[in-house]
């Protein structure tokens, strides 16, 4: 029960950093992009399953059990997150060439 409490307000953080990353207030910063989606997917994972667990809904909405194929997007959001971190440059196209093989299976 504790646990899932936990897993609950980390959800929430994890979601509630995300909202702050894409409105911050500082324009001349860069914002690593990747970092706000490995944000979104853990935090909305997190805050869904301990919903579920909590017994505050029957019905899933996890993306990730409804449909399994978004998981293989993970792989590829983390190698870019620290592919930009030590490469600072880096071009749109080469990036997306990376989604191609998730998207096909």
């Amino acid at each position: 029960m504790f646990l899932n409490v936990v897993s609950l307000l980390v959800g929430f953080l994890c979601l509630f950093v995300m909202v702050l990353m894409l409105f911050n207030p500082k324009p001349n910063r860069e914002t690593n992009i990747y970092l706000i989606m490995i944000l979104f997917v853990a935090g909305l994972q997190r805050f869904v399953n301990a919903i579920e667990v909590l017994g505050f809904t029957t019905i899933t909405y996890s993306p990730l059990k409804i449909r399994l194929t978004f998981a293989f997007y993970i792989v590829p959001i983390y190698y870019l997150f620290f592919r930009r971190l030590i490469h600072k440059n880096s071009k749109l196209k080469k990036e997306l060439l990376h989604f191609i093989l998730p998207t096909l299976l």
